[in-house]
């Protein structure tokens, strides 16, 4: 191979490196904002709360005790400064686990919890509705009645449940179908859909 071959070799190696570096840089609606006006708002939008922290969660901070039954079952969801803990009882036994994100924003139709417990997570079995004001049969689960205590919890989350529910509902959870959590940002973020640099 000629001197200018290598050479040219060299630079393109060094180019495709540049370029897969860049890629680890993920996008923000900062980043946007030079070209895109809407960036400075979009992070306000239902779709950037799609997916909210206990802490940012406005329904759970507002309302610090929530209530209902469905069939022979009582659900209680209880703030404790910035956590909040959702707990099912069939009047002999109870489960209490952590809430550890809000599906849905707090200002939009209803929102679902995402619940761990021995980390296993869960898909909580009543949501909050704003028609409602307060607590009711998630989507999905209203015409069923649960076999167990622990079933009353909620559907248990599988790999792939949680790839596509945080993979959607939040920005930099998932990579390759393996999930990131270190380095996810609830909600949908600017890069979320536009990618990385």
């Amino acid at each position: 191979m000629s001197l200018n071959a290598r050479f040219a070799v060299l630079i393109l190696i060094l180019l495709i490196s540049a370029a897969a570096k860049s890629q680890e840089v993920q996008i923000t609606s900062a980043d946007c904002l030079d070209c895109h006006s809407q960036a400075a708002t979009q992070p306000s939008t239902t779709m950037g709360h799609a997916l909210e922290s206990v802490e940012q969660s406005k329904v759970l901070t507002r309302h610090p005790v929530l209530t209902t039954a469905v069939g022979k079952y009582r659900y209680r969801i209880v703030r404790k400064q910035n956590q909040s803990f959702y707990s099912v009882t069939d009047g002999s036994e109870s489960i209490t686990v952590p809430i550890r994100w809000a599906v849905g924003a707090s200002f939009a139709i209803g929102q679902t919890y995402i619940l761990e417990k021995d980390g296993t997570f869960y898909e909580s079995r009543v949501s909050w509705f704003r028609e409602l004001k307060g607590l009711g049969p998630t989507l999905g689960s209203e015409n069923s009645m649960p076999a167990s205590l622990e079933d009353a919890v909620g559907r248990r989350m599988n790999h792939d449940d949680l790839v596509q529910c945080l993979g959607c509902h939040s920005t930099g959870a998932v990579s390759k179908q393996t999930l990131t959590l270190q380095t996810m940002v609830p909600g949908v973020q600017c890069g979320h859909c536009h990618g990385d640099l």
